[in-house]
């Protein structure tokens, strides 16, 4: 997995992405693209679409559809997830992209978690027989145990 971010290449060490096939492609990010991954890449929690651009005016973005359009990109091309709850986004790891996972949240300080689930869990939740899964993104969310938010508010377990 190499982040390479000068030349915007990025092994991901994927069998499918796009249209390219073979594995271990390198992927060509656009400018744009870079810009918004890197930002995301930087954060402990979900990042809302504005924020970005806040972030990325001094790199010459200056147009909320600008931003969406290289986060639709991202998300196509498995660098990104929107948390739909929060109506944010966060980075995606290379090893993330084929495994199902759920985000936790916690809602005081809202850090994210991610946890991985069992591909044989989810079938079992929704079956297979009369719609093929593309796509799932579970979402939790609640408040840190003890000492773990980064807000300092922690919650015991009851």
């Amino acid at each position: 997995m190499a982040y390479e971010y000068g030349i915007a290449t990025f092994d991901r060490g994927l069998e499918k992405v796009g249209e390219r096939s073979s594995p271990r492609a390198p992927l060509k990010l656009s400018r744009n693209e870079e810009l918004v991954f890197r930002e995301l890449s930087l954060k402990d929690t979900p990042v809302k679409a504005y924020q970005l651009l806040d972030s990325l005016m001094a790199h010459g973005l200056r147009s909320p559809m600008t931003i969406y359009r290289a986060l639709d990109s991202l998300i196509k091309k498995g660098f990104a997830k929107k948390v739909i709850s929060q109506n944010a986004f966060i980075a995606l790891k290379s090893d993330d992209v084929a495994k199902v996972s759920a985000f936790m949240t916690c809602s005081t300080c809202k850090q994210t978690r991610k946890v991985e689930i069992s591909k044989s869990l989810v079938e079992g939740m929704f079956g297979t027989e009369s719609i093929a899964l593309q796509e799932v993104f579970i979402e939790a969310n609640g408040k840190c145990l003890g000492d773990d938010c980064s807000a300092g508010i922690g919650m015991e377990p009851n």
